[in-house]
């Protein structure tokens, strides 16, 4: 029923079952330890219980056919026992009234003198002008008083900005609708008036206040929240109020107000654009902002700046952002960790408030220091003259020179974690120079003085895989070769193994001190035979003889070399239709040949170059077997090119079937 609690007949049935057969389970476990009598009792117990139940039950649900009419009774006999209430209730609260509130009510005196106005005139002249100035609107003034009061209102402001004097930031000033207007870019914009021109009685009213204060990332002025725009209004209004020079109160409030929050700003993008290489360092709201980039953890850390430090522990660099509190007039104070020099100079302007923009600004100046440093590593160095340094691209580019070609390198950093970056002009695929030019990164970065003996380093695996491009290029094959007893060069020399034929190399070395020099020899080796204390994958040095001179070596490698003979090809290739007018006759030189070995060397080029040339020419060749010494090559369906070396020094022969 309303007002009552009611439950479910369902609920109160199961709640029943539930009941009568726990206590059947608790009967049934407890029976047998009884005698027959005490059995008997408690059945007749327990059905004399559950029968109660049940019939109580019973008279529950025959009730709950005729519930509706009980129900509307009862609800019937709620509303009038409320009623009832209700009266006796008001009787309560008049008797209070009558005997305690209003004792002291009583009529008052009758009131003849308006009676008698508004029986004689027929009005009522004695109401309140109070009601006349709430109810009745006053009426407004015409254009001309307008006009003529903005006037008034105008000089008595001009006569006022005269007297106190304007702050210089303020100088750009709008005097309109008997206000002034005062805006500074980027930053805020007030609009003030006069309510009459005694300064002492009525100082300055501000009537609009916004701040202009922008944000690069949203491209939009700041929105301040309601209540901040309305205490920092009633905050410059204070200082308006003062009579000690009001507008520069103002000025220095609103200024160091709008500093702070172009400080917030540029803390903002600073955690916007955070990662592992920018770290917020220090940060005290309204007063100084340091940031630090190029935070590099592990062995490679920010190169140090500046010739007095280069082998002191790197230091991280880092921008410190300050508001000037003794001189709130200035804008921000940019300091750089480490100093730049006094001509870098580091400023933000308001229109553009990136902290993006001058992180990029900071790295551009801090990377040209750095370069210019490590280029006057350089200086009474062999690679003086070598290096240049080129401040549009902002690289060091240091010109390695080999015996027939040279190398640009490109020295610059790495904007994002502050390494130097080594490169060369021509990329070089070669797995000794990228190692290399990565050891040449690693050393510069934490040594700038150690860049001269990395160059030399570098010039030494250049040379040699330039050495080792031209041998594969003429089908060599260029191998590491493992020798039992290591050859008797500087231990600091790079070598190159290029295989000439079986059990003979040429070996190049490359030496990086005191100066680049390379030399070349001729290795003869031999197996280790069928001892097996000695692996059977090392060979033994039998000779080693150097070559002399050595551009006369390079000039044969170059040498595009067909023997005499190939008039005889010519002319019988012709005889089968093929067009060789492309094949080139060039006689072998022996005049710089010193051993049977160079003879060897430079023959087996030869018959590689031939090769080339037919290829070259448009005759395509198919190796059908390809010895040291001697070849054979199909170069038609039904002609063969047998091409062999003589025992004698440059003797080539060639046929033709």
């Amino acid at each position: 029923m309303s007002g009552r609690e009611t439950t479910v007949l369902t609920g109160i049935l199961d709640s029943l079952l539930k009941r009568a057969y726990h206590d059947l389970t608790v009967l049934s476990e407890l029976l047998p330890r009884k005698s027959d009598t005490d059995r008997k009792y408690e059945i007749v117990q327990f059905a004399r219980r559950t029968r109660l139940l049940l019939i109580r039950l019973l008279a529950l649900v025959k009730w709950a056919g005729n519930s509706e009419s009980v129900q509307k009774c009862a609800e019937m006999s709620q509303a009038l026992s409320r009623q009832s209430w209700l009266y006796i209730d008001t009787a309560d609260q008049l008797v209070h009234l009558s005997r305690v509130s209003l004792v002291q009510a009583c009529m008052p005196y009758c009131s003849l003198a308006m009676a008698l106005d508004v029986l004689s005139t027929g009005t009522y002249p004695r109401l309140p002008l109070a009601i006349k100035e709430k109810v009745v609107v006053p009426s407004s003034l015409s254009q001309e008083e307008q006009l003529t009061a903005f006037r008034m209102l105008e000089g008595a402001i001009r006569r006022r900005l005269l007297k106190e004097g304007v702050p210089e930031a303020m100088i750009t000033q709008r005097i309109r609708n008997g206000m002034v207007t005062f805006t500074v870019p980027y930053e805020f914009e007030v609009s003030m008036s006069l309510m009459s021109d005694d300064p002492i009685m009525f100082p300055w009213r501000l009537v609009e206040l916004k701040i202009l204060v922008a944000n690069s990332l949203l491209d939009k002025p700041l929105l301040l929240h309601g209540n901040q725009l309305l205490y920092l209004h009633q905050l410059v209004q204070s200082r308006l109020f003062m009579d000690d020079n009001p507008l520069s109160n103002m000025y220095l409030c609103l200024h160091y107000f709008c500093l702070s929050l172009q400080l917030d700003c540029l803390w903002s993008q600073a955690i916007h654009m955070g990662g592992s290489n920018i770290k917020i360092e220090e940060y005290l709201c309204g007063q100084r902002l340091r940031i630090a980039y190029w935070c590099v953890s592990g062995s490679h850390q920010a190169p140090n700046a500046g010739l007095q430090a280069k082998t002191a522990p790197a230091t991280t660099p880092c921008v410190t952002i300050v508001i000037d509190s003794g001189c709130l007039s200035k804008p921000f104070s940019i300091t750089h960790s480490p100093p730049l020099p006094s001509e870098c100079r580091l400023n933000l302007s308001s229109k553009s408030l990136s902290f993006e923009f001058l992180l990029a600004k900071c790295i551009t100046l801090h990377s040209e220091v750095l370069l210019r440093d490590l280029m006057s590593v350089l200086k009474a160095t062999s690679w003086e003259d070598k290096a240049v340094f080129e401040e549009s691209s902002l690289c060091l580019k240091v010109l390695v020179p080999l015996v027939h070609a040279s190398w640009t390198l490109l020295i610059g950093i790495d904007s994002r974690m502050g390494h130097f970056v080594a490169s060369l002009e021509v990329d070089c695929l070669c797995a000794s120079v990228k190692s290399a030019l990565e050891m040449v990164e690693r050393e510069v970065t934490n040594n700038m003085s150690s860049l001269p003996a990395q160059l030399t380093l570098l010039q030494c695996q250049l040379f040699l895989a330039s050495v080792e491009e031209k041998a594969r290029g003429w089908g060599l094959r260029v191998r590491p070769l493992p020798l039992l007893k290591p050859l008797p060069f500087p231990s600091d020399a790079k070598t190159l193994f290029v295989e000439l034929r079986q059990l003979v190399y040429l070996v190049v070395t490359a030496t990086p001190h005191p100066q680049f020099t390379d030399n070349y020899y001729i290795l003869q080796v031999a197996t280790t035979g069928d001892d097996p204390a000695i692996p059977q994958c090392f060979y033994m040095a039998i000779s080693l003889e150097e070559i002399e001179p050595k551009e006369a070596v390079l000039n044969h490698m170059r040498a595009i070399t067909v023997p005499r003979s190939g008039y005889v090809l010519k002319r019988k290739l012709e005889e089968r239709g093929l067009d060789t007018d492309l094949i080139k006759r060039v006689c072998l030189q022996p005049q710089s040949a010193t051993s049977p070995f160079t003879s060897l060397l430079c023959s087996q080029f030869s018959i590689h170059r031939l090769l080339t040339s037919l290829n070259n020419s448009g005759i395509h060749c198919h190796v059908l077997q390809l010895e040291y010494g001697s070849t054979c090559v199909q170069v038609h369906r039904s002609v063969y090119l047998y091409a062999c070396v003589g025992a004698s020094p440059w003797c080539a022969s060639i046929g033709v079937s």
